[in-house]
């Protein structure tokens, strides 16, 4: 032991790795397309984690995300996820030339490199090739709090929601499941079919990890028919699985995903989406958020219609609406009145 003491210890503070993805005519193939994506690549030191690039198409707008996605959900969860990512993204056609360096901590995905179209006479926009060059360098977390100041960090921590439609989720699952033959489950939604990884939804959802540890069709086929979720829901939660994050929600998307995510059980997106509907509740949709909030037990959320209603709503007791509420939902109408009681003896 002193004669190792004695050369001191080698630790490796960072390591690195680039890639390049060279996309030919990509103006061309991105209108018919929209939305391509690059081969997943590893960085080394972080074995468990697969990397790709991803380029889309928004009117004229150009957008280029770095994506990381978990090989093996179950080792994810001894991974050690303080490490801080370095990104120095070069892009180059004969139009355009831009460099971007970011961080990457706790996000899945990147913020957004935006580019437009430009015109160039002597060149036609259709035969411009693409040259995407991404250099990675892995490092401490702790190392880089030191020498960042702490709002930089505070920046890098945001995270960026991005909007999936259910046509590209399906063509980023498919790059996610390059090489895992062995591990790939087939949903089928509506006559929609997402190639998706076992372990990443038994992870997820205790609920989906029941149906592989029984003697069930689900473990026998590798084959999950859901007929009473809509497929955009399905889509939904399978990108917050995947990117810990949905498309922009709506009350009425709010409401979809939240069922099915109390039926799966995938609680962190129940929560979301609960978190969501009390931000936005109006007099419009406060009767059916509170029904929704007693049929699925969340008692948070039940708190918060009825204080709403009490407080910020009270014309809704004249509608019509509340007359047909009294008359269906007595238990809730008994909440309501005992709120009223305990705010009138305070």
């Amino acid at each position: 032991m002193d004669f190792f003491r004695r050369r001191g210890f080698l630790t490796l503070d960072s390591t690195s790795r680039t890639v390049i993805w060279v996309v030919e005519n990509y103006h061309s193939v991105l209108a018919s397309e929209h939305s391509i994506c690059s081969n997943t690549f590893r960085v080394p030191t972080l074995s468990n984690f697969l990397f790709y690039m991803s380029l889309s198409l928004n009117e004229d707008l150009y957008s280029l995300n770095v994506i990381r996605t978990v090989k093996n959900s179950f080792t994810f969860l001894r991974t050690n996820t303080n490490s801080v990512i370095k990104v120095s993204l070069i892009l180059t056609d004969t139009l355009n030339r831009i460099s971007n360096e970011f961080m990457m901590t706790k996000d899945n995905v990147s913020a957004p490199i935006n580019f437009s179209k430009k015109v160039n006479s002597e060149k036609s926009i259709s035969e411009v090739n693409l040259e995407v060059r991404c250099t990675m360098t892995v490092t401490d977390f702790e190392s880089f709090q030191i020498c960042q100041k702490k709002e930089m960090i505070q920046k890098f921590e945001k995270t960026y929601v991005p909007s999936l439609s259910t046509a590209e989720l399906r063509s980023h699952l498919e790059v996610i499941l390059e090489g895992e033959k062995d591990n790939h489950v087939t949903i089928c939604a509506q006559g929609e079919v997402f190639q998706v990884h076992r372990t990443m939804l038994c992870s997820s959802s205790s609920v989906f990890a029941a149906m592989f540890k029984h003697d069930t069709s689900e473990r026998t086929t590798n084959r999950i028919e859901i007929t009473d979720v809509s497929v955009e829901t399905v889509g939904e939660m399978l990108s917050f699985m995947y990117f810990g994050s949905t498309s922009k929600l709506c009350p009425q998307t709010a409401v979809d995903v939240y069922a099915a995510a109390d039926k799966y059980d995938i609680m962190r997106l129940k929560k979301k989406c609960s978190d969501f509907l009390i931000s936005n509740l109006s007099k419009e949709t406060v009767l059916d958020i509170m029904i929704l909030a007693d049929r699925h037990g969340d008692e948070e959320l039940k708190e918060s219609t009825v204080k709403f209603l009490v407080n910020s709503a009270a014309d809704i007791i004249e509608s019509d609406e509340f007359l047909l509420f009294i008359e269906n939902e007595t238990e809730l109408v008994r909440c309501i009145i005992l709120h009223m009681l305990k705010n009138t003896s305070k």
